[in-house]
Parts: structure tokens; C-alpha cells; sequence
């Protein structure tokens, strides 16, 4: 089924596009490849971002692009789908572009459809997502590869803990704090410590 999908994308794709031609699509596909080897995938889960699910993907402290995953929780309306949305760097997308004299709509389809193909499977099974696609694809001006944080906060009494989100957040007020959990305050503490990490080193989760 999923060939016969792709062969009909494909048919829209020339239907739509027409100069495009079977051996641009496989010009383009190995310039992808070429672009992607060696590169540096680092997958950041919720308590690093804001409850969805990233991944980078770097070459040489280069940001080329990053697939997000949203998964429903709690929060979601009853009919949300849970999606798959990728953000290519601007520069990137720039170079491709120019090198095959393509439209940006049709660029962002085709290098959708190569990071489905070669990536989005492997990283919906490792983190147990039920994603295969993606959904809509955008340009990023993100140029700086973000580094991962320690997992680890240190270690802090309950006390402690609460004491360091009470001064180091502004969601929750001391009262619902008090009322946490063991489980759920060391929850908040890892989480909110992680994104004040990686603020201080410039990443805006």
C-alpha cells in the first residue's frame, strides 16, 4: 500500500511539476545522500523541549534540519493525530535550490519523502511513537547545532527541590508544589533543571 501511495505522490509530483524528470528526482535524491552522510542525529525527548520529541541532525557543527514529533497527551482535543513535522535549515535548502533550479514547495516534498524513507521509522520505533510520516515541512533559521544536557540533575532533598522551582520557575506556585509527589516533584525538578541548562548555553527549548 505504501508503494502504491508513493507511486501516485509521484504522479501528482510530475503532474504539477512538469519539467521534473525521473533522473532529476534521482539527482536530487543522491545529493541528499551525499549531504547526509556521516551526519550527527542527537533525539531530544519531552523533559529537553516542550513535551514533543526532536531530532537534529548536524555535519560538522552545521545544522541542517530537525523532524519533530507531536504526540497526544492529556492536554489534546479527542480527535488530535499524533504527526511529524520537518523544519530544513534555510541555508541548506538554499544550496539544493540553486544547484537543481527547483521550486521550494517541490524541494520540501522530495526531501520530506527521503527523510521518511531513511529515518523516520527507526526513530518512531526507538521511541515507541506511532509517526511514519511526516506531515508538513517548513524552513528553519536555526543555524546552531544544539548540545545535549545532562540527564542528571543534582542530587536535592525534597525540600531543596522545592525550594529551587519555586525560584527557578513560573508555571507552578509554591502551594501545588508542596502537594507533589515524590515522583512528580523530581519529575519537574529533572525537567525544568534540563531547560535551564540548556538555556544558559543559548538553546531555547
Amino acid at each position: 500500500m505504501k508503494d502504491i501511495i508513493r507511486k501516485a505522490l509521484h504522479e501528482e509530483i510530475q503532474r504539477r511539476y512538469r519539467r521534473v524528470t525521473p533522473e532529476l528526482l534521482d539527482r536530487l535524491r543522491r545529493y541528499l545522500s551525499i549531504l547526509l552522510k556521516g551526519v550527527k542525529i542527537t533525539t531530544f525527548g519531552p523533559e529537553h523541549t516542550y513535551g514533543d520529541i526532536r531530532t537534529q541532525f548536524c555535519k560538522n557543527n552545521q545544522f541542517i534540519m530537525t523532524v519533530i514529533f507531536n504526540v497526544k497527551d492529556h492536554d489534546d482535543e479527542e480527535d488530535y493525530q499524533d504527526n511529524a513535522s520537518l523544519h530544513i535549515s534555510r541555508s541548506i535548502l538554499s544550496q539544493i535550490l540553486s544547484t537543481f533550479n527547483i521550486k521550494e514547495k517541490f524541494a520540501l516534498e522530495i526531501i520530506a519523502e527521503y527523510v521518511e524513507d531513511n529515518y523516520v521509522e527507526d526513530i518512531s520505533k526507538e521511541y515507541d511513537l506511532n509517526i511514519y510520516d511526516i506531515d508538513s515541512s517548513d524552513v528553519s533559521d536555526d543555524t546552531k547545532c544544539r548540545q545535549k544536557v545532562m540527564d542528571n540533575p543534582p542530587e536535592l532533598s525534597k525540600e531543596d527541590m522545592i525550594e529551587w522551582l519555586v525560584i527557578n520557575q513560573k508555571t507552578f506556585r509554591r502551594p501545588e508544589i508542596e502537594r507533589w509527589d515524590d515522583k512528580d516533584l523530581r519529575y519537574w525538578y529533572r525537567r525544568y533543571w534540563i531547560r535551564n541548562k540548556a538555556n544558559e548555553l543559548g538553546y531555547d527549548y
